[in-house]
């Protein structure tokens, strides 16, 4: 039988059920005495080693057995599901990874699971020689190779819960770029609905207008379904947890993962190239951020450090935090290192604030640490973690307490498709404001208008807040004469009032990103394509809400 055409089936397939292994190990190091889940690893290594067989990957099959047999050992309760046993299983993962890459490339770079089947077997070995021996005693021994493969970092009970698992999912094979055409189709259609609400509006006067409804229908059940194919960030975060893990063993630092907000669904696009910078970040996290188990004693920290992993929704945006508990930057040194290499002189780097310190850790190239990882350094590639989330529309931030520890916030659009705005008037232009970030809308009245210092306030319940000077920052012309309404934006902590001629409709539009030539355009989301293939470009309240606080520094208006 010629199996050559079945090769890719099983690469696609092999992928698909190595994810779903790795997020399952994870998961039961929450839960060691979940046996369903002991028993959904087994039958997935077991299905694994089946098909590897069949496809004469003779390597890869006897990984799979000598996994299985380690598998029905913690079935039967001779092995625990303690650090070291997690630790194994991920490294056959990633043993398994590589032969499939060979597999798929046909670049064989002479990957040989041998000397893992031989941890596997001596683990095995050690716990058939203790079953008649007392509870609680750990697979730990004075043997080297065992010794080696232990993890020092401990099981966390407490840590929140960050999704389940979905299994028995059907999976198809499509090409990725025929995929984003679907997907650009279907946001295409949000501006045909409008035209079709429209139409229909005018016509029901006339007529009945049944078939134009289940047009409308049909039309409106293939954009949901297309909108489905959204991801559920959990799967990147839980990733994080794993390359946490990995690295955890190799600098002997005892680490606990907590995640929150796994739940928040981001565009297919932005899910995948987010996990890029999100790996540079937690990786810098624990190889530079995090003590050793003696510094933070001498500091009178816990032995046991955390980094929180945390997704916020925040009206049109979805925030992303990696905090940990580590070391924190020291300011002077940065200072320092930039007069050393000659990118400020002293009297210029003294005058920077804290916040444009940590800025400078972005500076391509620059990096506080004489010495090099086969891991990171602190600020070297954070230049390309910015840029990467820039072609997101996001930004990132670092807050930083030396001693406490530091905290990468990273910002992007939850989509980058369809979002729902409110379409209103500007002087004589259309504009689109995202409904997500509208507090409330409510009469202009010149009465609760005053001055300050030249800059415009507009009183709204009782306390005054800042009129958005769309003419000084997006270099948008309004009359004073001609507002008749405010749209209140912002949260708890500021406001503003942008001040429109009149308010047309709210309506899906589909969203057009800047190209490159206007990167320096500020204030702007993007083009909406409207109803009628209309467009209106799209303000940026959380820009307007920056600039008017004070978090904004450039005064340079768009021209």
């Amino acid at each position: 039988m010629n199996i050559e055409k079945y090769r890719q089936i099983f690469i696609d397939e092999t992928s698909s059920e190595l994810n779903k292994l790795e997020n399952l190990i994870l998961e039961i190091d929450k839960a060691s005495s979940d046996i369903e889940s002991v028993n959904s690893i087994f039958r997935l290594f077991h299905r694994l080693k089946s098909s590897s067989a069949m496809m004469g990957l003779n390597n890869f099959s006897n990984l799979s057995h000598h996994a299985e047999n380690l598998l029905s050992m913690i079935n039967e309760g001779s092995i625990t599901m303690e650090d070291c046993v997690v630790a194994m299983l991920l490294s056959v993962i990633d043993a398994m990874r590589n032969l499939v890459r060979e597999a798929e490339t046909g670049n064989i770079t002479g990957n040989k699971p041998e000397e893992l089947i031989e941890e596997i077997n001596e683990v095995c070995r050690i716990a058939k020689s203790r079953i008649n021996m007392p509870a609680g005693n750990s697979l730990v021994t004075d043997d080297n190779k065992t010794q080696d493969i232990v993890s020092p970092v401990p099981s966390v009970s407490n840590e929140s819960e960050s999704g389940k698992i979905v299994h028995g999912m059907n999976i198809i094979r499509i090409n990725e770029t025929e995929l984003n055409d679907l997907i650009d189709m279907a946001g295409e259609l949000t501006s045909t609905l409008s035209d079709l609400d429209r139409v229909s509006d005018f016509l029901d006067r006339i007529s009945s207008l049944k078939d134009v409804e289940i047009a409308k229908n049909n039309i409106l059940s293939i954009k949901h379904k297309a909108e489905k194919m959204s991801l559920n960030i959990h799967t990147r975060l839980l990733r994080s947890k794993m390359v946490i893990h990995d690295i955890s063993i190799k600098t002997g630092k005892c680490i606990q993962v907590l995640i929150s907000g796994a739940d928040i669904e981001l565009d297919r696009a932005v899910v995948d190239k987010l996990f890029n910078p999100l790996l540079h970040i937690v990786r810098n996290a624990v190889d530079h951020g995090i003590e050793t188990e003696a510094a933070r004693a001498e500091n009178n920290k816990s032995p046991v450090s955390c980094i929180n992993i945390s997704a916020t929704l925040q009206g049109h945006h979805v925030i992303i935090t990696v905090e940990d508990d580590g070391t924190g930057i020291e300011p002077g040194m940065i200072r320092r290192e930039l007069v050393h290499r000659g990118i400020y002189d002293e009297e210029t780097a003294n005058n920077l604030t804290d916040k444009g310190i940590l800025d400078c850790l972005f500076i391509p190239g620059f990096s506080t640490k004489t010495e090099a990882t086969e891991l990171s350094g602190r600020g070297m590639g954070l230049d390309i973690v910015r840029e990467n989330v820039g072609e997101l529309k996001g930004s990132v931030d670092i807050s930083s307490i030396k001693g406490i520890g530091t905290t990468f916030m990273i910002t992007i659009p939850q989509t980058l498709s369809i979002i729902r705005c409110l379409q209103v008037l500007i002087g004589s232009q259309m504009f689109s404001i995202p409904s997500e970030s509208i507090l409330e809308i409510t009469p202009f009245s010149k009465d609760n208008l005053m001055h300050v210092r030249s800059r415009p306030l507009m009183l709204y319940r009782g306390s005054p807040i800042s009129m958005a000077d769309l003419h000084g920052v997006l270099n948008i012309t309004s009359d004073t004469d001609s507002i008749t309404a405010c749209i209140i934006s912002g949260n708890s902590h500021v406001k503003i009032a942008i001040p429109v001629k009149n308010i047309v409709c709210e309506e899906d539009i589909l969203i057009k990103h800047l190209g490159p030539a206007f990167s320096k355009v500020k204030g702007m989301l993007g083009v909406g394509i409207l109803s009628g293939g209309r467009m209106s470009l799209i303000i940026d309240t959380d820009f307007l809400l920056k600039r008017h606080s004070g978090g904004e520094s450039d005064d340079t208006a768009n021209s």
